[in-house]
């Protein structure tokens, strides 16, 4: 993506913050929000019925480890997050491929 969106972009960025190596991700204190604030709303997400059935990841074992490691870590926030892509993408696979069979042909879902 980065490479497209520079590409596009052309000289209109310039090659010192286009060629930076130094740059890092937003961290947040997932694992923090996850036992204070945000514990429903994380708890919810990892409780569904499909979320308890998954084959790759046992969600009932990430629910028991909610909050360990460092505030910053990424290990619990990879897996939420993983079950996030799952509910939006996998588990409504059905949907997405309603909306492909019920596009008249010749006229593109996307412009």
């Amino acid at each position: 993506m980065k490479r497209a969106l520079l590409t596009a972009l052309g000289d209109t960025v310039p090659a010192s913050i286009a060629g930076r190596t130094d740059k890092m991700g937003f961290p947040t204190p997932f694992n923090d929000w996850a036992q204070g604030a945000a514990h429903d709303y994380v708890r919810d997400i990892l409780t569904t019925r499909e979320a308890m059935g998954r084959d790759l990841v046992d969600n009932r074992t990430v629910l028991t480890r909610v909050g360990e490691g460092a505030a910053f870590g990424r290990t619990f926030w990879g897996l939420f997050n993983l079950e996030l892509w799952q509910q939006t993408f996998h588990d409504r696979a059905a949907h997405y491929r309603g909306l492909l069979e019920s596009q008249p042909e010749g006229i593109p879902l996307v412009g």
